[in-house]
């Protein structure tokens, strides 16, 4: 890339870096996930630190994981703007950084979090989108869901399974449901449909189940407060 090239991003997460510098975790279009340093922003009254969820303009330099930002602009305007959702949406920030390692060059991580952002903002029931979203990030990372099989055959909606990460659905004897999620669920799931309350509830459990399996012992700080405001 060039040092005067302008590449679209967005900052995932911003902390601060030494005594006057921040870091800066990025999606950068074509690029993927990269690491920048803004040097001196944080004692700059010129350099104002770049936003989260908001569409960028970035270029950099340097070699290996960490680069320097040179240049950075502001293009356009939050792209999330309810304050519910921004929750959300920093729920997909965390995912994309403990899923998704530094330095992963991908040309799909850009546009699945421009349209996730998007479908956020505008969604009847965001719920759904954080679903989509959660399974396109474990493809990404290498570890897709297969939820409609076992390696007996066909997941069947009226039985109960078991999710083992890595290994798929496992069927429950029948007439047992404890800690089990229905075929009804894997099935919604695996075919990105609409599901009622209690698909929703299973849905939700399983999901965080495979997370936290990928992601520990890190743990996505921002589930407590989506649940707060879920009531």
């Amino acid at each position: 890339m060039r040092q005067d090239e302008m590449i679209p991003a967005y900052v995932i997460q911003v902390r601060p870096w030494r005594e006057t510098s921040l870091l800066y975790k990025v999606i950068a279009h074509h690029h993927g996930r990269i690491s920048l340093i803004h040097r001196g922003a944080r004692n700059s009254r010129r350099d104002r630190p770049l936003p989260t969820l908001t569409p960028v303009r970035v270029s950099w330099g340097g070699r290996g994981s960490l680069y320097t930002l040179r240049h950075a602009e502001v293009d356009g305007r939050m792209t999330v703007r309810d304050p519910q959702r921004q929750v959300y949406a920093l729920y997909i920030n965390e995912i994309v950084s403990y899923l998704l390692p530094d330095d992963r060059y991908s040309d799909e991580i850009y546009p699945l979090y421009d349209e996730a952002l998007a479908s956020l903002d505008g969604a009847s029931d965001p719920e759904f989108v954080l679903r989509g979203v959660e399974m396109d990030l474990l493809q990404l990372a290498g570890h897709p869901l297969q939820l409609d099989h076992t390696e007996q055959g066909k997941v069947e909606p009226g039985r109960y399974y078991r999710y083992h990460p890595g290994a798929g659905p496992v069927e429950l004897p029948e007439g047992e449901t404890t800690d089990g999620i229905s075929g009804q669920t894997l099935l919604a799931l695996q075919g990105r449909e609409e599901m009622d309350e209690r698909t929703r509830r299973e849905a939700r459990r399983l999901m965080r189940q495979v997370l936290d399996y990928y992601i520990a012992p890190r743990v996505i700080r921002s589930r407590s407060i989506m649940q707060a405001l879920a009531g």
